[in-house]
């Protein structure tokens, strides 16, 4: 192709030397050059008042993730006496409240799949009552939720549990 025909092409598509960038049309600008950002699939781990963010990126490192802790996560503010359980309940489901804000707050700032995983089954795991929470109160985040797994998280090493969260994103 000659350079003439270049320049020709190129003028009848809305690029040449005498047209302004405002006035090129919308159609001639390729849609490559405004990609989507990345943004990575994440595993998070939740127990009892820690949260563990990891990227489910193949080649992904310890560095690549972060914890999120609860205001009080071993409790040591809550008081010893155990006559008046209905409060104490009360405690527990406020203190879990605010430590799943700090979540989905965490989780809001992403855009990527999400699973969630925690240890044992129903109400006992804690990456349950999370998404159960996301549900009601963040269903924007919780739209993004693929799968609740339970898993042994004591048992396992960062990179299996990264597998673990894969595999549960193709399945």
């Amino acid at each position: 192709m000659k350079s003439w025909d270049l320049r020709h092409l190129l003028s009848r598509t809305g690029w040449g030397p005498d047209t302004a960038a405002a006035s090129v049309p919308e159609h001639a600008v390729p849609e490559l050059l405004t990609p989507e950002p990345l943004t990575p699939d994440l595993l998070v781990i939740v127990e009892e008042g820690t949260a563990r963010l990891l990227t489910l990126e193949p080649n992904a490192s310890r560095a690549d993730g972060h914890a999120v802790t609860a205001p009080d996560p071993r409790r040591l503010l809550r008081h010893l006496s155990h006559h008046d359980q209905g409060r104490d309940e009360e405690q527990r489901a406020h203190e879990e409240s605010e430590f799943h804000t700090i979540v989905a707050e965490a989780l809001a700032e992403t855009q990527g799949h999400i699973v969630l995983a925690g240890h044992g089954a129903g109400h006992s795991n804690a990456a349950h009552r999370l998404g159960e929470d996301l549900r009601h109160r963040y269903p924007q985040v919780a739209g993004r939720v693929v799968r609740t797994i339970a898993a042994d998280i004591s048992a396992l090493s960062e990179n299996q549990l990264r597998a673990l969260g894969r595999k549960a994103l193709t399945t």
